[in-house]
């Protein structure tokens, strides 16, 4: 029986916080909401969000002083948070489809080229060719293929300085070798 007198308490305040709501607080609230909403697309100071926040606070405090009980403050916090949430994320997924795709916010693309940078040597020729390590390497060390002194690593661990060696494979910077067999 105490449940059912805590539902429909509960009931009642959810229609009275509609139902008694005066228009400051209404429109404070809505004002509020949408000062969040345009902030997610707005990015900047934090102006219309702060004032997106303060204004629902404000109705918030407005209506719970008006003749407001603690299942009327749950049902704002609880209304402010799900319609945040949800414009969040539907405005987000028409934003990233439609015409606020452009917005530097989604843009996800890296400032750096996907193929090589201009600082990475391209170490594809060397596949094939033989050279002599300066050093030991451990799987990694020095050796020199042609003229050219590289960073190389091992594929089969420990190699002796002054073994030659072949290069099986180049991965962006990173040149494999192997010992040739005397």
């Amino acid at each position: 029986m105490s449940q059912l007198l805590m539902f429909l308490d509960a009931w009642t305040s959810f229609v009275r916080l509609f139902s008694e709501m005066n228009v400051i607080v209404a429109v404070l609230f809505i004002l509020g909401l949408v000062m969040c909403v345009v902030e997610i697309f707005m990015p900047g100071f934090g102006v219309f969000g702060i004032g997106g926040l303060v204004c629902m606070a404000l109705a918030i405090i407005l209506r719970m002083t008006d003749n407001g009980d603690g299942w009327m403050l749950l049902y704002m916090l609880l209304i402010t948070a799900i319609v945040c949430i949800v414009c969040f994320f539907v405005l987000s997924n028409i934003a990233n489809k439609g015409k606020f795709g452009k917005n530097s916010i989604f843009n996800v693309e890296s400032s750096v080229p996907v193929t090589r940078t201009e600082g990475t040597g391209d170490f594809e020729s060397l596949v094939g060719q033989q050279g002599v390590t300066i050093n030991d390497l451990r799987p990694v060390g020095q050796a020199r293929i042609g003229n050219t002194v590289v960073e190389v690593m091992s594929a089969n661990g420990f190699i002796e300085a002054g073994n030659k060696v072949k290069v099986i494979k180049v991965e962006g910077n990173v040149v494999t070798v192997q010992a040739v067999k005397k």
